[in-house]
C-alpha cells in the first residue's frame, strides 16, 4: 500500500495566524492532535479485549498492569516489545461508545481524523508543512480545519510519491474543494480504487476538461467539487 505525502500550505493571514496557534506541536510540527485530540482513556486503547469484571480484576492482580482506569473498566499494559494491549469489560465498552461513538482510538482517528496513524516524517519550509500519511485521504480532518477556521484559505496537497497520483484541495469557508485530480497513466488503475475515493462519484462529475499531457503521461481532471462524505 502507497504512503500518501502531503502537503499544508496556508493562503491567508487568517490561515497562517491558525495554524501556528491550533495546528502546530511545542516542536512546531504540524499536528492532527493540536486540533482534534484524542480522549485520555482512547489514547493507549488499542485493539481492547472484551473480558468480564471478574476476569479484570484477576488481570490486575496478577499481572503489572496500568490500572489508571481499571475504575471505568478497562486495563492496558504492552507485550514488551512496543505493542500495545488493552481489556475492557462490555460495561465500559458500552460507555465508551455513549460517550465518543468508538471504543478504541484507531476508530477515534479513523473517525475524526481520517487516518489511523498521525502524521510521520514532518518537515516545514517556511509556512508549508510537509508530512505522511499511511494509506487513507484526511477528508475529516480538512472539514474539521476549514469548519473551525471558515475565514482561512488553505492548500491541501496529497500525493503517492514518484509521479503516480495526486489530488489538490482548497480548503475555505468551511468547505473542502477537490480541484485537481491526476494520474500517472502507466500506473494500474485497478489500484487507483482501491487506495482513492473522491467521495461520491467524482471521477464521472467533472467540471473541466479532462486531458492526457503527453509529456508527464498522466490524465489530469481539473475539478471544483465539494466532498462533503
Amino acid at each position: 500500500m502507497p504512503t500518501l505525502v502531503n502537503m499544508v500550505l496556508p493562503h491567508n493571514q487568517a490561515a497562517l495566524d491558525f495554524q501556528h496557534a491550533h495546528l502546530l506541536d511545542a516542536q512546531g510540527n504540524f499536528s492532527f492532535e493540536q486540533l482534534i485530540p484524542i480522549p485520555p482513556i482512547l489514547a493507549h486503547c488499542i485493539n481492547p479485549t472484551l473480558v468480564t469484571p471478574e476476569e479484570l480484576q484477576r488481570l490486575k492482580e496478577q499481572t503489572k498492569v496500568d490500572s489508571t482506569y481499571f475504575e471505568q473498566g478497562l486495563l492496558l499494559d504492552d507485550d514488551g516489545e512496543g505493542n500495545a494491549l488493552s481489556w475492557f469489560t462490555a460495561e465500559c465498552q458500552q460507555r465508551l461508545l455513549a460517550q465518543f461513538g468508538v471504543d478504541n482510538r484507531f476508530d477515534f482517528t479513523l473517525k475524526h481524523w481520517g487516518i489511523v496513524y498521525g502524521p510521520f516524517t514532518l518537515v516545514n519550509y517556511q509556512e508549508s508543512c510537509h508530512f505522511g500519511t499511511a494509506f487513507e485521504v484526511p477528508y475529516p480532518f480538512m472539514r474539521a480545519l476549514t469548519q473551525r477556521c471558515p475565514e482561512g484559505i488553505w492548500h491541501w496537497n496529497c500525493e503517492i510519491p514518484d509521479e503516480v497520483e495526486e489530488l489538490s484541495f482548497e480548503l475555505e469557508g468551511g468547505k473542502v474543494l477537490l480541484t485537481e485530480h491526476w494520474i500517472n497513466d502507466d500506473y494500474d488503475l485497478r489500484q487507483k480504487d482501491i487506495y482513492w475515493d473522491d467521495q461520491g462519484g467524482v471521477r464521472a462529475q467533472t467540471h473541466g476538461p479532462t486531458e492526457l499531457n503527453l509529456r508527464k503521461r498522466r490524465y489530469c481532471v481539473k475539478l471544483k467539487h465539494e466532498v462533503t462524505n
